[in-house]
């Protein structure tokens, strides 16, 4: 659980500690490597209109490990976050079939997964999940994956299992802002606030995690600090946004709940269904 004195910051450098998720003799690609076959976008800059896009990302962009699906050992890898309790994402790039997807796992356990191809509607769930293992057992693609804080997890898990609402009251984003963020942090609630401009695409996102802001990121400039301050100076440089809210529908000691086997040889039982 998060600590009340412990800083963001230290939640997203944490992130970054330990044993890395490939197989130790996994080939991986570094990410100047990876960039000249795939775009897969590494700081993510801009706005995005993606689920995919909203997760969030590294500290630095060589928080990242990459590698071809061609030497993937996927059974080992998938084994190994499962039984270690991995808290990561996982996306896969797709040049052949022009697709962009990822996995969100909760400490070794799927609890959202999102597919998307160019043209067509983005999927999630047991579909979604087919689609990538499809991709990660091809030839010719690609395969990042990073760690994540279990708390960093839950508030990105709100995007599947929460749904994204819009927050309108006639007042301009900056002003609806701290109280949306007010109303989070006095009700306990883990989720995400996301500001998008008027075209929809989003600009920024806050990440919450018991109503603390853990991590502010913008997708013009990366990781901000952790502050309501630094959300609303992302908001301030966009006219007409607007603001979204998703939040996990249950408490965050009953997560796992929400979460599958990325295997099928972890039973725990998953009360809320498929995700």
């Amino acid at each position: 659980m998060l600590k009340r004195n412990q800083t963001s910051q230290s939640l997203l450098l944490n992130s970054r500690r330990g044993e890395q998720i490939l197989p130790l003799n996994q080939k991986r690609l570094s990410p100047d490597a990876a960039a000249t076959l795939c775009d897969i976008k590494l700081d993510d800059e801009g706005s995005t209109r993606r689920t995919l896009g909203l997760l969030p990302m590294p500290q630095s962009r060589y928080g990242h490990e990459i590698t071809e699906t061609d030497t993937l050992r996927l059974q080992t890898l998938l084994l190994s976050i499962e039984s270690k309790k991995i808290s990561c994402c996982l996306r896969v790039f797709s040049e052949s079939t022009k697709s962009r997807s990822a996995m969100l796992i909760y400490r070794g356990r799927l609890i959202g997964c999102v597919y998307g191809r160019r043209g067509e509607e983005q999927r999630f769930g047991k579909q979604a999940f087919n689609q990538i293992m499809d991709d990660l057992v091809s030839q010719g693609n690609l395969l990042d994956t990073y760690k994540l804080t279990d708390e960093l997890a839950l508030a990105a898990a709100a995007l599947f299992h929460g749904g994204l609402n819009q927050v309108f009251n006639g007042a301009p984003a900056s002003e609806i802002y701290p109280k949306c963020a007010r109303m989070v942090a006095n009700n306990k609630r883990t989720g995400c606030i996301v500001c998008r401009d008027n075209g929809e695409g989003a600009i920024s996102i806050t990440y919450l995690f018991e109503g603390a802001i853990i991590g502010v990121y913008s997708f013009s400039e990366g990781w901000q600090t952790p502050t309501q301050t630094a959300a609303l100076n992302t908001i301030d440089q966009v006219g007409g946004a607007e603001l979204w809210l998703a939040v996990l529908p249950i408490e965050t000691e009953a997560a796992e709940s929400l979460t599958e086997s990325l295997t099928g040889l972890d039973f725990t039982p998953n009360t809320h269904g498929s995700k």
